[in-house]
């Protein structure tokens, strides 16, 4: 396996206030990466970092990955109300250009099939679906110019848990079909134990502990990480 995400020493800032300290990891091609923490610890902050969205920073990030994209914990407030589902998925289409509307369209229906997004919700506005169908819309959106980089940041949280099992398992296929790597992010070691094969704790902006998902299950080393197992047992 080779390097794709290399982050050394990362140190952000948001108005003004260090929310991150000296956080240094790494990603192979293909690993789905899991970061667990309670709010508020800097996880979205790493994210953003990663992806050159918080400009105040320190520290290096080096990511060997073409058009990462991101998924965002509201589908709902990441998506146009006022488009349809079939504009929505063709914008990242539109804005690269080079791309008949035929191709577009074919593509759309080939990712809302790939996705589990039944073919006649193309003519629907984001409002008008469920929460599941929302988030699987985030997702497909994300995927549109085919990223080799997706950060998952909590796209399960606000789902019950029939459709986060769905989601779950539409992710970690995306994976093994295409080999996409992902930083999935979640305040539930639960959840991140069913997807991820390394996990990373995170409290109060600093990585305290990573390991693979049988140690940080079943040896963790940290105080706060046996508090967030207790939690889940």
């Amino acid at each position: 396996m080779s390097r794709i995400l290399n982050v050394e020493h990362l140190n952000a800032y948001y108005k003004s206030k260090q929310v991150l300290f000296d956080v240094s990891f790494s990603m192979e091609k293909g690993e789905i990466l899991g970061v667990v923490g309670e709010s508020g610890c800097g996880k979205s902050t790493l994210a953003r970092s990663i992806l050159g969205l918080i400009p105040k920073k320190e520290g290096t990030v080096t990511l060997n990955a073409a058009n990462p994209q991101m998924v965002f914990q509201d589908p709902y407030h990441s998506l146009n109300p006022s488009m349809r589902v079939e504009r929505i998925l063709q914008e990242p289409l539109l804005i690269r250009g080079g791309i008949g509307k035929g191709q577009r369209r074919e593509k759309v229906a080939q990712m809302m099939e790939r996705v589990g997004l039944p073919s006649e919700l193309a003519s629907h506005f984001p409002d008008e679906l469920s929460g599941g169908q929302r988030q699987r819309l985030g997702i497909a959106l994300a995927l549109m110019n085919d990223p080799a980089f997706l950060i998952a940041d909590e796209p399960v949280s606000a789902l019950d848990v029939t459709v986060e099992d769905k989601i779950l398992k539409l992710l970690y296929a995306l994976n093994r079909e295409s080999g996409i790597s992902m930083l999935f992010i979640s305040h539930d070691l639960r959840v991140v134990y069913s997807l991820c094969s390394r996990i990373m704790i995170m409290k109060e902006g600093r990585i305290i502990e990573q390991g693979t998902d049988q140690e940080i299950f079943f040896d963790p080393k940290e105080a706060y990480t046996r508090q967030l197992l207790s939690a889940i047992r």
